[in-house]
């Protein structure tokens, strides 16, 4: 059996988690300070993912210092900007309000980065507020990962050994995967579900979902569809159908999204009520129920809402079906670990393909 995050268990544990900290720390507390973040609970990785969505906050937001009256570029003004934000870094106080979605969004990143590293990395490198990865900022992560980190480490040698200092998302995402596919996740995380367990009850069965792999066609289906019985044909005959069993399966999975689409329409019965419900649509977002979306957000996207919504914008500017569904199946399916046959994955196709006449 194949193990899968159970993305909905730990958005729901890393709310509650969320809930239980900043109960104890906010009920005799008004702020939260920098050295307070760093002890709001017994895992070291947790605080200091906080810290890193805190600073990547202020990095924004010290960005748009821009003036067409002050050069910001200066010697002087940026060593003096240095010195006020090593200032300011030393006097953080964060009200509850705004602590805590800094605090659920550590908390999901931990629980990718403990259990599912290479979900981790995928979710940093494609960032939809920006189009490409830089060294630097790669190198300014590694101050706070201290868990499986061989994947970064091994993407960072990878920048300095092409002598780049940025690429588009796309690139570091293959190198990533090139990285996955050459070093296979070996993790250990017993120590840190103890540690997890101890905050806020956890489980190992909730976090991930057993997938049961297709099955492969029996011998019987195989002579059916050969027409020739078992029973008719010599042992060689036999032996040589045994061997080439799985054949149809491996062909299978080598199909494209829009293989994979029509297959499923031409196993469903087709009725007057469908095919007008498969008439054109104008815009993909609008013809998404809520319960759809909330779904595809949590299913496909791993709770990010705004990878979805980046997602569907991406698609809606297909110029056709057929680009519409391999942009789905390489940009999301593959890089999430889609299943292209499971129901919420059809489902999402069926709704992108209303967009399109062909």
């Amino acid at each position: 059996m194949e193990n899968k995050l159970n993305h909905a268990a730990i958005e729901a544990y890393a709310t509650g988690l969320t809930k239980k900290l900043s109960q104890d720390f906010f009920s005799t507390a008004d702020v939260i300070r920098g050295e307070e973040i760093l002890a709001i609970s017994p895992v070291k990785q947790l605080n200091l993912l906080i810290i890193k969505n805190l600073f990547q906050k202020w990095k924004k937001e010290t960005s748009k210092l821009q003036s067409p009256y002050f050069n910001y570029e200066a010697a002087a003004v940026d060593e003096a900007f240095q010195q006020f934000v090593n200032t300011l870094s030393k006097n953080i106080a964060i009200k509850k309000s705004h602590f805590d979605p800094l605090l659920l969004k550590a908390a999901k990143e931990t629980m990718y980065l403990v259990f599912k590293p290479f979900a981790f990395y995928s979710k940093e490198i494609n960032n939809p507020e920006k189009s490409r990865v830089a060294l630097s900022e790669l190198q300014d992560m590694r101050k706070y990962i201290k868990v499986n980190d061989a994947m970064l480490l091994a993407l960072i040698k990878r920048f300095q050994e092409e002598e780049l200092k940025e690429v588009f998302n796309d690139e570091a995402f293959s190198w990533l995967e090139e990285i996955y596919e050459q070093h296979p996740e070996k993790i250990s995380y017993a120590n840190m579900l103890q540690q997890l367990n101890e905050i806020h009850a956890l489980e190992e069965h909730q976090i991930f979902l057993e997938v049961a792999p297709p099955a492969a066609p029996s011998a019987e289906v195989e002579e059916e569809r050969s027409g020739i019985e078992l029973s008719e044909a010599g042992p060689s005959e036999i032996q040589k159908r045994q061997v080439t069993v799985a054949s149809p399966v491996q062909k299978e999975e080598k199909r494209t999204a829009t293989q994979l689409y029509e297959q499923h329409l031409q196993n469903n019965v087709t009725t007057l009520a469908d095919i007008h419900s498969k008439r054109p649509i104008e815009n993909i977002k609008k013809h998404i129920s809520i319960n759809q979306r909330f779904m595809f957000v949590n299913e496909l996207f791993e709770g990010n809402a705004d990878a979805f919504n980046q997602a569907v914008d991406t698609l809606d500017q297909c110029k056709t079906k057929s680009e519409a569904m391999e942009l789905l199946s390489d940009r999301y399916g593959n890089r999430n670990g889609w299943d292209m046959e499971s129901e919420e994955v059809i489902e999402f196709m069926d709704i992108i393909s209303k967009r399109y006449h062909q």
